[in-house]
């Protein structure tokens, strides 16, 4: 007959195993999820980066498109006036910086749906984080791209001198 104490050695070594694997499976779990979400925030900063490079080849402002304005910054158009659509212009056709203030695009990927928000304000050299307030020879462009599947959104900045 075997001896009890090596039925309860053997039922240890089952238990401790046991814990052994679910460990390993939670461990194998969260890397998928990791890289998972690796793959949704690569693709939100590939979206929100694309539409930085395509506002940031426009001119600075509407009065610079064609020629260079008489008084810099006074001559440059007002934050009331920012967007493509007070100057009747509508996207993919924008022609300056500023037209992308208050955009939104939606854009849908293998890898599920994705909102983009655009604004743009004026800035000082000093101070590129904060809107100046008043014209200035510099302009940011914040992009915020969201995702129902992520857990935080992307958001991507870009200052345009004049």
């Amino acid at each position: 007959m075997v001896d009890s104490s090596e039925l309860l050695m053997v039922l240890g070594a089952i238990i401790i195993f046991s814990v052994a694997v679910v460990n390993v499976n939670r461990g194998i779990a969260r890397n998928e999820l990791l890289m998972v979400e690796a793959d949704l925030e690569y693709t939100a900063v590939a979206i929100g980066q694309n539409l930085v490079d395509e506002a940031r080849v426009k001119a600075f402002d509407e009065v610079s498109v064609s020629s260079a304005p008489s008084q810099v910054p006074a001559g440059f158009t007002g934050t009331n006036k920012f967007g493509g659509a007070n100057d009747g212009e509508t996207y993919p056709l924008f022609d300056d910086f500023d037209d992308y203030h208050n955009f939104t695009r939606t854009d849908t990927t293998v890898h599920g749906i994705y909102t983009t928000n655009a604004t743009v304000t004026y800035v000082t050299e000093n101070d590129p984080e904060h809107s100046a307030g008043g014209k200035t020879a510099f302009k940011r462009l914040t992009v915020v791209v969201t995702s129902p599947f992520l857990s935080n959104s992307v958001t991507l900045s870009y200052v345009k001198p004049y």
